[in-house]
């Protein structure tokens, strides 16, 4: 048995809920219930091995890995972008969020074969999310929702600096910056 499960097995037998051992030990009630219900652990295998004898439920599996694996980096930055929406964060409204929902693939029509920040024009390595963001184009905090044609992608950096600056705000700004520092900035 695993050093948690011998952890959950003293703190019942010395009468604890599955709440205080929940508090105790930080771990979830299903942890605390697997250790302390009766056979429940074979029963886990049991499953297991039962949804791995179907050969659809294993190819469904390979396939979504498959499908996924360098995908997940970017999913993972639109689900993030998703749940920033503080309406959705306040009333968990199923049809507010079926209008602001989009999928990976929808996102990847939107930007392209060669994924470009917005703003700065600089190429975007999909695969590396430490150097890329998704925007709001108009910022969120002016209103602006989590829908897909609000959604772009822009540099890290770029995010950074526009912080919750429209982007008219944000290239007025940077003009100023340039002017000030000596820079002649003409429109084309």
């Amino acid at each position: 048995m695993k050093e948690l499960g011998i952890k959950i097995h003293e703190l019942k037998s010395k009468g604890y809920s599955y709440n205080k051992i929940k508090e105790e030990l930080n771990c979830s009630k299903s942890t605390i219930s697997y250790y302390l219900g009766k056979d429940q652990k074979l029963k886990a295998i049991k499953r297991v091995k039962k949804r791995r004898a179907k050969p659809e439920s294993v190819l469904i599996e390979k396939i979504y890995r498959f499908r996924w694996r360098d995908n997940k980096k970017v999913m993972n930055k639109v689900r993030d972008f998703q749940r920033r929406d503080p309406e959705l964060n306040k009333q968990h409204n199923l049809t507010s969020r079926q209008t602001n929902n989009f999928t990976v693939d929808e996102f990847f029509k939107k930007i392209g074969d060669n994924p470009r920040c917005y703003l700065s024009g600089e190429q975007i390595d999909l695969y590396n999310p430490e150097l890329y963001s998704l925007d709001h184009i108009i910022p969120s905090s002016k209103g602006g929702n989590n829908c897909l044609e609000n959604a772009e992608l822009i540099s890290l950096l770029v995010n950074k600096m526009k912080n919750d600056l429209s982007v008219e705000e944000f290239l007025n700004k940077c003009v100023q910056i340039l002017e000030y520092n000596g820079y002649k900035v003409n429109k084309i």
